[in-house]
């Protein structure tokens, strides 16, 4: 009995020795002007079920690093405000050097415009005030 549970422990200890664990580095610029873009999100996704397995943010460079991955298959997110998303599905089967992703913009409004009406109805004081002038419904 003892040595069957050794033999179990010693499997189990082993399994996290032998799990290979890669990394995934890489580089974001803007494709318009060449400039490293900081700040950006990657993300990496399970490849079968799309469930988020880890993720970066590109550093002041531009630069990332994504460390600790088991190998498989991913799905790769990169997105930034303002940008195009990119994504890539990859094998892990060792360190995989994505390189340089050059994101491009993507077109954006030129105006925004807010309005608001005031509320129909206030209280000011002891006086209740129902403003016809504002509600929608008699318009």
């Amino acid at each position: 009995m003892k040595r069957i549970f050794m033999t179990m422990l010693i499997m189990l200890l082993s399994y996290n020795v032998m799990a290979q664990k890669y990394s995934i580095p890489g580089e974001i610029v803007d494709s318009a002007t060449a400039e490293l873009l900081p700040f950006v999100h990657i993300a990496l996704y399970n490849g079968d079920d799309t469930t988020l397995i880890n993720g970066a943010i590109t550093e002041l460079d531009g630069r990332f690093c994504i460390n600790d991955i088991i190998g498989g298959w991913y799905l790769v997110r990169i997105s930034m405000i303002g940008h195009q998303r990119w994504e890539q599905k990859i094998l892990v089967d060792r360190d995989i050097d994505i390189g340089t992703v050059r994101l491009s913009h993507v077109n954006s409004l030129e105006e925004v415009k807010i309005t608001s009406l005031r509320t129909v109805f206030s209280i000011d004081g002891e006086k209740n005030i129902y403003n016809t002038a504002d509600d929608p419904s008699i318009q």
